[in-house]
């Protein structure tokens, strides 16, 4: 048996269960040249909190968000 841990996985957001739901979106950073199985991009790094909904008050935090426009709207508040 290890005496490490499992490394966490990574399961992001399921942008279609916040459809209609009053976000608060916390902008840290644009991280640029982000390789995914897509290629190469850039995302925004933000904290993201349902304030209503199924999941309201639930925080994803340190969340990458790809989204085009969504993240064409939050580059700009870094």
């Amino acid at each position: 048996m290890s005496q490490f841990a499992q490394p966490a996985s990574a399961t992001g957001i399921e942008w279609a269960t916040l459809n209609g739901a009053l976000l608060i979106i916390e902008v840290a950073e644009v991280v640029k040249d982000i390789q995914t199985s897509y290629g190469v991009t850039d995302a925004v790094r933000a904290t993201v909190t349902p304030v209503d909904g199924p999941s309201a008050g639930a925080p994803h935090n340190d969340t990458l968000v790809f989204p085009r426009a969504l993240k064409a709207q939050l580059a700009p508040n870094v």
